[in-house]
């Protein structure tokens, strides 16, 4: 399904996504799995959640977006859905993944009262000949490829047709097991500096004493 510049004077009130509710294909899923997981791992301050049932102060039914963002704390993990009362945080961003399969007129419905409830949305579109990300928020833009700043800045691109996700650093990936191995090796390089900046303290403590010098003790 190709993504494109919707109506956004259209009304149309989406229905219980529990009755649109369809099986993940493994594509969805895995484009899910990446954005979800890469976004926990920049934003610590904020919890991540996947297919939440989040009911709004607008008295609708609920809304369950594939991605969703919430203030860490806000819920406790077990629970499966957030309903908001007056005072309580709105979600920070969601992310929806359309595929061929889904209807143009659920989803247009579903940028409609985002943008009602003053939402910022991303619609990720997984299809092979059709990948693309458009935001939602004053206007629909065309985003594929630009840093998320409501997701710590990754970015999401389209590669040898299939959609990956791009680190803030350059690093592709291309599903979850890609981040965490990712992740990996960032704390080798961590780990590896550390060692090289205590390495360089010995030798410079080294040479301080062969001058004489008594190195100040450290705490």
């Amino acid at each position: 399904m190709a993504m494109q510049a919707v109506d956004l004077d259209d009304d149309e009130f989406i229905v219980d996504p529990d009755d649109l509710k369809m099986p993940e294909s493994p594509e969805h899923r895995r484009v899910t799995d990446v954005i979800a997981a890469a976004a926990e791992l920049l934003l610590p301050e904020v919890s991540i959640y996947r297919d939440m049932n989040w009911y709004p102060l607008d008295g609708g039914t609920a809304i369950a977006p594939d991605v969703m963002t919430l203030p860490a704390g806000t819920l406790q993990r077990r629970m499966k859905s957030y309903r908001q009362l007056p005072h309580g945080p709105q979600p920070g961003v969601a992310i929806e993944i359309a595929s061929g399969s889904d209807s143009v007129t659920v989803f247009t419905a579903k940028t409609h009262r985002y943008r009602r409830l003053g939402i910022t949305l991303y619609v990720v579109t997984v299809d092979a000949n059709a990948l693309d990300v458009i935001v939602h928020n004053d206007g629909p833009q065309r985003w594929i490829g630009r840093p998320i700043p409501e997701l710590g800045g990754l970015r999401i691109d389209a590669v040898d047709e299939a959609i990956v996700v791009v680190m803030p650093d350059g690093s592709v990936l291309h599903s979850a097991t890609d981040l965490a191995q990712h992740a990996e090796q960032r704390a080798q390089h961590a780990e590896q500096r550390a060692q090289n900046a205590e390495q360089r303290a010995v030798v410079l403590e080294a040479q301080l004493r062969a001058l004489g010098i008594q190195p100040a003790p450290t705490n």
